[in-house]
């Protein structure tokens, strides 16, 4: 039955798509052109703006069009698109995200940022999604990276960066609202005022979030619900001669439930940050950054057994100098100095404050050798407390075969250092023993690619392969102990295709092929080797017709999880995760002359319910959303 749904929709996705001729698209809802996205400059690869299109990286761009189009009111959905990418839902607050393998909890081996702000969590390493005040309608685009780049973004640009970029003021003036409610008791609020003082812009943004979660109902919600508030300002003007400076600051705070067993719950989760960015441009063509942030991250949690409660806070101070050293070369240099404080009642002693001092500084160059031949190169110079001195780097050249076809090979070398759990974590309570004496993981990966464009600049094609070397990889023993004694290689295939035929339709295709082997057999299968994703978006015009249908399926292959997605194991057994398609698909209609919109949207309409872990207890079910967004 369940196959048979999944052949259904497909059968009506071709079926709009025959009758689809029949409709001409509305102007103001045509699809952009194929080389909107090719010229989208991406900076994530280099550290400076470069094309789509010559990026040298597997790179891959998600745009506010596609996350206005989905329906979505998570990153984390937003994100399952992205070939590489492995995404698994463990709970309503809980989400492992990774690229190209080593899946975890704490998506422990990318480096994520927002406008370059790191939100990586140093006290258990990664992101705690959920927690971070990200709201959609505020996104500009979302760059992805996969593959290592220690060279620009430190130790743990380990398998790949993210990097999520918000809209400048000066581009949202006016009021924006969006009210989206949904089974599952799931409620959404938005709001947001732009406006300018001057030669000043600025913009607030508000968020409210309420979901009874997905696990077992105990008591008056699920729980792994959450009742969550969150706020976003921004303002950018003119400073001295050719400067802009751009002050941001945001925050997220109230109840949510970790997971769906009676000894949790509700957590009191606060968060929030400060970022202060100045950029002088000089009439050279040179430019200056400096970018000073401070981040601020605290959750508690009572139930009946003790108190938990963990904090940390970031302070960065970073800059770089981007300028022509003759006519072929372009440099970048910098560096930048971080502290790390974090705190813990439970996990680790919690009479004692941890921290940690990061020093780096790098420099990158683009080299023009030809009209056709361009090479990158990269080095930068690491230390932190725990593991020491660390030199990174990234070489890779980029060769235009012919105009719009462009061939790629490089090798890059990148750090993870651990956590202050994983050095100092307290047996008792948490299954597991910390090792001051534990080193950074190593990695050195090779990897080529092709990119090209055809058809009148209708489809774009991207091919990626890759082969990487890792040491000193974090095991696990029976008895609860952190060590390096492990090894692995993983290896893989990625492809991608976007193609624009018309401008009333647009599609995507991906496919990925992951496989990674360890000495010790603790990571083999801990990811899913094969992993494909389709979608399409079709314009409509007419009365009683929808402006847009946007239709999304993710199929994701077997895969054998740890407990806690290899966190703390110590019975080092595995559990088995189906594979499972998922089809998602978004309604809408553009109402008062397009100022506002209409859409229903529907989650997991072909799976039914799934586990995305194999020992997890919070199952995927179909979710219908009901939204209304009006801007003026």
């Amino acid at each position: 039955m369940r196959h048979f749904k999944i052949v259904l929709a497909g059968l009506i996705g071709v079926i709009a798509l025959g009758v689809a001729p029949l409709f001409a698209a509305e102007g103001d809802l045509m699809s952009k052109s194929l080389e909107d996205l090719l010229n989208t400059p991406v900076t994530i690869a280099t550290g400076t703006a470069r094309s789509y299109a010559s990026t040298p990286a597997a790179v891959y761009v998600i745009t506010a069009d596609d996350i206005a189009h989905s329906g979505y009111t998570n990153i984390w959905d937003v994100l399952r698109k992205v070939p590489g990418l492995n995404v698994v839902q463990e709970s309503g607050n809980t989400v492992a995200i990774a690229i190209r393998g080593f899946n975890s909890r704490f998506s422990n081996r990318i480096q994520v940022l927002m406008d370059g702000r790191s939100v990586f969590n140093p006290i258990t390493q990664g992101v705690y999604w959920s927690d971070q005040p990200i709201m959609l309608e505020d996104i500009e685009r979302i760059e992805v990276m996969r593959g290592p780049n220690s060279v620009l973004y430190g130790f743990n640009a380990f398998d790949g960066v993210i990097n999520i970029i918000s809209k400048p003021a000066s581009k949202t003036k006016g009021v924006a609202t969006e009210t989206t409610i949904g089974t599952r008791h799931n409620q959404e609020y938005y709001g947001r005022f732009g406006d300018s003082i001057g030669k000043w812009d600025y913009r607030f943004s508000y968020q409210k979030d309420n979901s009874e979660g997905l696990g077992g109902r105990e008591g008056r919600q699920f729980q792994d619900g959450k009742r969550l508030q969150a706020y976003n300002l921004v303002t950018s003007g003119p400073l001295f001669s050719a400067g802009t400076l751009t002050l941001n600051a945001g925050g997220k705070g109230g109840l949510q439930g970790s997971e769906s067993v009676k000894a949790s719950a509700d957590q009191n989760l606060y968060t929030d940050f400060q970022k202060i960015a100045y950029e002088q441009k000089f009439e050279n063509g040179s430019v200056w950054k400096l970018n000073s942030s401070r981040t601020m991250w605290d959750i508690n949690r009572q139930n009946t057994v003790t108190q938990h409660d963990l904090r940390y806070s970031q302070l960065d101070l970073n800059s770089d100098y981007a300028f022509k050293l003759g006519d072929k070369n372009d440099l970048l240099v910098g560096g930048g100095v971080r502290r790390n404080n974090g705190r813990s009642s439970s996990d680790i002693d919690p009479n004692k404050d941890y921290h940690d001092l990061i020093r780096s500084a790098l420099v990158q160059e683009t080299w023009s050798v030809t009209d056709k031949l361009t090479m990158h190169s990269g080095v930068s110079w690491e230390i932190n407390n725990f593991t020491g001195t660390a030199w990174s780097y990234r070489e890779m050249a980029m060769y235009e075969v012919v105009k719009g076809h462009f061939l790629r090979a490089g090798v890059s070398r990148a750090f993870h250092s651990h956590g202050f759990m994983e050095y100092y974590s307290n047996y008792a309570t948490t299954f597991a023993r910390g090792n001051p004496n534990l080193l950074a993981e190593q990695v050195t990966s090779y990897e080529a690619g092709y990119r090209g464009v055809f058809m009148d600049n209708k489809l774009t094609f991207d091919l990626d392969a890759f082969f990487s070397h890792i040491d000193r990889v974090r095991n696990f023993t029976t008895t609860g102990d952190y060590l390096n004694q492990n090894e692995a290689h993983s290896q893989g295939i990625e492809s991608s295709l976007v193609y624009k035929p018309v401008s009333w339709l647009d599609t995507y295709a991906n496919y990925s092929f992951l496989f990674i082997k360890d000495k010790l057999d603790q990571y083999d299968l801990q990811d899913p080797r094969n992993k494909f994703n389709v979608g399409s978006t079709l314009y409509l015009k007419g009365r009683l017709l929808p402006s847009y249908i946007d239709t999304r399926f993710y199929y994701v292959g077997v895969s054998d999880n740890y407990p806690f997605s290899g966190e703390l194991a110590p019975s080092l057994v595995k559990h088995k995760a189906s594979g499972y398609g998922r089809t998602d698909v978004k309604i809408a209609k553009n109402i008062l002359n397009g100022k506002g919109e209409v859409a229903v949207t529907g989650t997991n309409l072909t799976s039914g319910e799934h586990y995305e872990t194999g020992y997890g207890k919070q199952a995927i079910e179909k979710v219908y959303y009901l939204s209304f967004k009006l801007k003026f």
